[in-house]
């Protein structure tokens, strides 16, 4: 099945039900007036000449317009193009740019920098402001002007007997970053599989309420048009305020959620400070980074049985391997911190492997890289076959992580053979800050690594050798880092240095640089 198939089928069955809200503002939309949005929308996009498989951006704030109109593209056969507002402009147009973007849903909170993405990507067509701005925006039509012009036309019939699973869904950069990342292809095959596995593996509830507190660009916004293709209502908070979301959970009789380990740690607190009624919860999906163990024992205990875990990537998108909540509770009651570090064991139709440098597959207990194969692994990245040959070695799917699988069949990630950083739950390409740091006065060397951080699993840690002249101003250069490739990916913490160690070959060896920071914890990621 198509994307918007599974979407049809929940509004044919739940059409008076809600389909999204916004506490506070009065927002709501039913399944039945979503199916006719959606359709109004799409009828204005091909009025436009959006075709199927044109890439359609949304560049939104957390919002129900942002779910609303990535299923109007799915309805075309559009491919959705999620692009992270938190990220520098310059590496969002790089991204839109790669993938040869035609549309862009905005919000007009973003309208300054409309004319930079007009500017840097030649592709772009047409610019669709989806909510109320006070004033026009040049080069811009609202969405209520597109439903205008799509009255009329007629929706082609795009199916196939086999729900053209071929066909892309998606283009996703890996990590949730843009820049350094790169185009995944998700195709209506792959979204299918993350529907059964979540159909398969989260539990099971008459009237599933979801609340996305996290940004949509990201796996809330995946895991809001899963569960919306299986009937679930989604509720919409602007961002995440621990606050907010529990009084949320309490009075909007929330079911799911996703959240990374960092908010969970605030959600936590918060749930000790002034405790909320959470009895209608089933599932906290949590994933996106490495959690520390004894807070995961603490959000048991404090917020209550129903956590689960997974590890995914943009390349199996979310659910290589699960870890239910019957069996996260159970490794917390019993203090079984060596369990609680597992990342569950691999999902329904998944296989999962640890391999040599030889391409030989390891015993339980083995350490070496996770390897994937299943009908969850993408076709390959947009545009990139050599890039997509150097995970495909062996005949499996290469994850970068290393990590051992034991005699249960439970996962556990210990290093990563990447050098890609995890931090808050984005995934931080090291090359692509110490490219920004060297264009810094001051700085002659500088070395990007994940230093452990109680918070953030890791902290962006950038390691610089000053020029001579250099003041040493450690916030300056973390301010123009800022400034240059956005606040995620910027250097939390500068230390500066008198050299930089080097291996053997003359590069800089930044295990040994790990590794001062990393001494005494339990795992090297």
């Amino acid at each position: 099945m198509r994307v918007i198939d599974f979407f049809d089928q929940a509004a044919h069955e739940n059409p008076d039900r809600t389909l999204v809200e916004e506490p506070g503002t009065g927002k709501a939309f039913s399944f039945a007036q979503g199916k006719e949005i959606t359709e109004q929308v799409a009828r204005g996009l091909v009025a436009l000449g959006n075709e199927r498989g044109d890439r359609v951006g949304v560049y939104t704030p957390n919002c129900a317009e942002a779910l609303l109109t990535t299923f109007s593209l799915w309805r075309i056969g559009g491919v959705w193009v999620p692009l992270n507002p938190h990220n520098a402009v310059d590496s969002t147009a790089a991204f839109a740019a790669e993938v040869e973007l035609r549309t862009l849903f905005v919000h007009s909170v973003y309208a300054d920098r409309i004319p930079a993405l007009r500017a840097q990507v030649p592709s772009l067509e047409l610019v669709v402001v989806i909510d109320d701005p006070a004033e026009e925006i040049p080069d811009t039509i609202t969405l209520a002007a597109l439903v205008t012009k799509g009255e009329g036309i007629m929706l082609e019939d795009w199916n196939d007997a086999h729900g053209r699973l071929e066909d892309l869904c998606a283009l996703a950069p890996t990590g949730g970053t843009t820049g350094s990342s790169k185009p995944v292809m998700l195709t209506n095959a792959t979204w299918a599989v993350m529907m059964d596995l979540t159909s398969r593996h989260f539990p099971r509830v008459e009237v599933p309420r979801m609340l996305v507190s996290a940004p949509m660009t990201h796996a809330a916004g995946i895991l809001a048009c899963l569960l919306a293709g299986q009937g679930a209502t989604t509720v919409v908070l602007p961002g995440f305020n621990a606050a907010a979301v529990l009084d949320a959970m309490e009075t909007e009789k929330i079911t799911h959620t996703f959240m990374p380990p960092t908010a969970l740690y605030d959600l936590v607190a918060a749930q000790r400070a002034n405790p909320r009624d959470l009895s209608t919860m089933e599932l906290l999906w949590l994933a996106a980074a490495p959690v520390a163990t004894h807070r995961l024992a603490e959000a048991v205990e404090v917020l209550g049985p129903w956590i689960g875990q997974s590890f995914g990537q943009a390349e199996a998108p979310g659910f290589i391997t699960w870890m239910t909540p019957e069996n996260l509770s159970a490794a917390a009651r019993a203090g079984d911190l060596d369990r609680l570090a597992s990342c569950g064991r691999p999902t329904w139709g998944t296989q999962v492997g640890i391999m040599d440098d030889d391409g030989n597959l390891l015993s339980t207990g083995e350490t070496g890289e996770i390897v994937v194969r299943g009908r969850l692994v993408t076709p390959g990245y947009h545009n990139l076959p050599e890039k997509t040959a150097e995970v495909r070695q062996h005949g499996w799917h290469h994850t970068g992580d290393i990590g051992r699988i034991d005699d249960d069949g439970f996962v556990y990630i210990l290093d990563r053979l990447k050098d890609m950083i995890i931090s808050g739950g984005f995934n931080v390409y090291p090359s692509e800050v110490e490219t920004a740091m060297m264009q810094l006065p001051g700085v002659a060397q500088c070395a990007v690594i994940g230093v452990p951080h109680d918070r953030w699993g890791e902290e962006v840690t950038a390691v610089v050798v000053p020029t001579l002249d250099s003041d040493r101003d450690a916030d300056a250069l973390i301010a123009a880092c800022k400034q240059a490739i956005g606040s995620v990916k910027s250097p939390k913490q500068v230390h500066f240095v008198d050299e930089l160690p080097l291996t053997p070959a003359r590069k800089v060896d930044k295990k040994v640089i790990r590794a001062q920071f990393w001494q005494g914890h339990p795992r090297a990621i």
